[in-house]
């Protein structure tokens, strides 16, 4: 009988000969070992990266809105300074405001009231902001996933921390079923 006990060796390490297993051991397998590792590590993946892809487009959109509310505010505010000094500096502006704004008339003139609505001083217009793109490389991959709502699965909490656990298990049991050897070389 072969056996992986070092006492029957010679040398004291085991051979590369075939061996029994004793009974209530498991057979060590590294194709089986892997293949269940990569099974693990590719449910357990997507549950750690999408949801922080979902944050970085949620902050990546948020940047674009504030970005475009910075440049709406700082084209009001150019406006509000050429204002002002219109003011400061042509009187036509000025006269032409007390006019309408203070139904101020000269002597000879006469005002004929006219009622036009209010007018809009301006018109905000919706802007659609382009989504998030993921890196070159992750859209390359995902091209090969098949469709589906992928984000909204692994993003989801419940499904998320479910997919975690059995990959957990799954990679609990390569490491039992399938322990990897450590190989002695004399």
């Amino acid at each position: 009988m072969i056996t992986d006990d070092p006492a029957h060796h010679p040398d004291g390490f085991p051979t590369d000969a075939p061996t029994h297993h004793a009974p209530g051991r498991p057979a060590s397998s590294p194709l089986m070992f892997w293949m269940l590792t990569l099974l693990a590590s590719l449910a357990f993946a997507p549950c750690v990266l999408v949801p922080v892809w979902l944050d970085y487009r949620a902050l990546a959109t948020a940047g674009r809105l504030e970005s475009d509310a910075i440049a709406r505010m700082e084209a009001d505010l150019d406006h509000q300074r050429r204002h002002i000094r219109a003011l400061r500096e042509d009187p036509l502006v000025v006269t032409r405001l007390a006019r309408r704004d203070l139904a101020y008339t000269h002597r000879d003139e006469i005002a004929v009231p006219v009622d036009a609505g209010p007018v809009p001083r301006h018109h905000e217009s919706v802007v659609p902001i382009p989504d998030v793109q993921p890196p070159a490389a992750v859209a390359r991959l995902l091209d090969w996933v098949p469709a589906g709502d992928h984000l909204e699965f692994y993003g989801d909490p419940t499904s998320r921390a479910t997919l975690m656990g059995l990959s957990g298990c799954v990679m609990l049991a390569a490491f039992v079923l399938f322990p990897p050897r450590r190989q002695l070389h004399g």
